[in-house]
This record gives structure tokens, sequence and C-alpha cells, in this order.
């Protein structure tokens, strides 16, 4: 057996909406409150995932302010992380031999049980407009995706030596 564990992948924060004119370059905003409020606590995603609006957010929409006017936002790249990867994969075979013969069976499985693995949700702070901030995009498209699990494989095979 192997897992994977990894912690989230590292995610900046953005800024949109507001009403001020800033100076050229990335648009981040003011972070107001300490790193581990930035999350809501014992976070879970709500009693559906889909539609996005019937989720919880991820991140707290009152950690983050627009910056002054004319300035740049306190916040710099990659300040906080998305969702765990647990990614579990098993691999058991046995062999028999009867005089030159040898027959080996194998069986893999990658991912059982199916588990959510999903990119970050929207990181773009929009006070006006709070509704997709700390969501994840809906996407119902092939086995992996950014609400869609990688779906669970078992992989038998057969090896006959002569």
């Amino acid at each position: 057996m192997i897992e994977t564990l990894q912690s989230g992948p590292a995610v900046t924060f953005a800024f949109a909406g507001s009403p001020n004119r800033y100076p050229p370059g990335p648009s981040r905003p003011n972070q107001v409150v300490p790193d581990d409020r930035v999350k809501v606590p014992n976070w879970s995603i709500g009693p559906n995932r889909f539609p996005q609006n019937a989720q919880n957010p991820l991140y707290n929409i009152g950690a983050f302010a627009y910056p002054a006017q004319f300035a740049n936002g306190s916040l710099g790249g990659g300040t906080n992380t998305g969702l765990w990867l647990l990614w579990p994969r098993y691999s058991l075979s046995k062999g028999w031999a009867i005089e030159r013969f040898r027959f080996t069976l194998r069986v893999d499985a990658n991912t059982l049980p199916t588990r959510l693995m999903a990119t970050p949700p929207d990181t773009t702070v929009n006070i006006s407009s709070p509704v997709t901030f700390g969501k994840f995009v809906p996407q119902a498209s092939c086995s992996y995706s950014a609400m869609g699990a990688y779906n669970g494989q078992i992989i038998i095979s057969g090896r006959f030596e002569f």
C-alpha cells in the first residue's frame, strides 16, 4: 500500500470590485486577521456541493480589505493553502508455479474509497459581490475536475510464463 498525503497547494489572493484606483502590478488585498483565521475553522463544503451557492466558503472574506487608493495591498503571493490531497494505492499479487509453468495474478487499486480532490477555490476578494469567494467551481465532466473526484479504479491482471 502506498498513501500519498500532501498539504494543499499554495493559493494567492487577489481582489476585484474596488472603487479605488491602484498602481499597475498585482492586485493583492490587505489581510486584516492572523493567518490561522483566514480559513474557516472546522470547514465542510455544506449539504450539497452542487450548485455553488449551496457551498460553505473555505476562506473568510472578512479576513481581507481593499488597500487604500494608490497603494499596494500588503498580502504577498502563496500565503495560504488549498485542501489536502489524499491518494491511496494498493497492490496485491499471488504467484503459482507448476513444474516449468508459472502463473501470477495481480490486483491493483487506486483511490479506494473515492475521495474528493479539489483544486483551490475562488480566491478573488470582491467585497461588493462575495457570492463565489472561497467556493469551488462545480464541474461535472471527465474523471478529474475541480469538484470531481479521481475515480476509484481496480485493475486485475494475469501473467502466464512458460
